[in-house]
């Protein structure tokens, strides 16, 4: 009965030069007479081209694990196979929990029809990443119930296993506290601008100024001419 073997080797076709080969052997039989059949594979190119692409594969996991915006990737059927450590903090699910999981959960409700639209069209037209809409019209979910602005960009990339598509997302709820202070102390200022009965201006560091008369200001300037 014929017998084999498989094994991987170091070999040296030159002095100085070392290649992985892959070599099988089997016992035949040859005219009554037990005889050794070996074959090797020269699979140094092949050992080099997957060693690339493990390293390459583990740049990338390093960068989507270090990230600090959340990045969520689901397949065609929109479940979750990609949930990096930043989107763990920001939505309070471990990444073994949300793994395999509707990217629903992590939508309100109301939003949940539009982003499978969304998603189902993006995944039929041509380009390859998108915005996902103005700031004020996308929000997030976390685990606890609670509600948070996001702003969000949307990529796509064809597999052997079909579709994957790649959300990153941004928590923007400091910024948008932010900007509304800042809008507040511009009305504020406004509004002590319109009513002070003094002349406000301002100037930059060339000397120049351009000024401002208060409303207040001006119509005392006008009953003063009157009288």
């Amino acid at each position: 009965m014929a017998t084999s073997e498989t094994w991987k080797s170091a070999i040296a076709p030159r002095v100085g030069e070392v290649r992985t080969g892959l070599g099988s052997a089997e016992l035949i039989d040859v005219s009554g007479e037990q005889c050794a059949l070996s074959v090797i594979a020269d699979i140094t190119d092949i050992k080099s081209a997957e060693e690339k692409v493990r390293e390459s594969q583990e740049r990338l996991e390093g960068i989507v694990a270090s990230a600090m915006d959340a990045i969520i990737a689901v397949n065609s059927d929109q479940h979750i196979v990609v949930f990096n450590a930043a989107a763990e903090a920001m939505f309070g699910c471990p990444a073994q929990e949300a793994f395999l999981s509707s990217i629903d959960r992590f939508i309100p409700q109301r939003f949940h029809f539009a982003l499978e639209q969304h998603i189902r069209h993006f995944g039929q037209q041509g380009i390859t990443n998108l915005a996902m809409g103005p700031l004020d019209a996308l929000f997030g979910l976390r685990t606890n119930g609670e509600e948070f602005p996001i702003e969000a960009s949307i990529s796509q990339v064809s597999t052997g296993e079909g579709k994957l598509f790649t959300v990153i997302i941004r928590d923007v709820t400091l910024r948008n506290k932010a900007e509304a202070a800042v809008r507040e102390s511009e009305q504020r200022f406004r509004l002590v601008a319109n009513t002070a009965p003094v002349m406000i201006w301002m100037s930059g560091l060339d000397k120049y100024a351009t000024t401002a008369i208060a409303p207040g200001l001006s119509s005392l300037v006008d009953r003063w001419r009157q009288n």
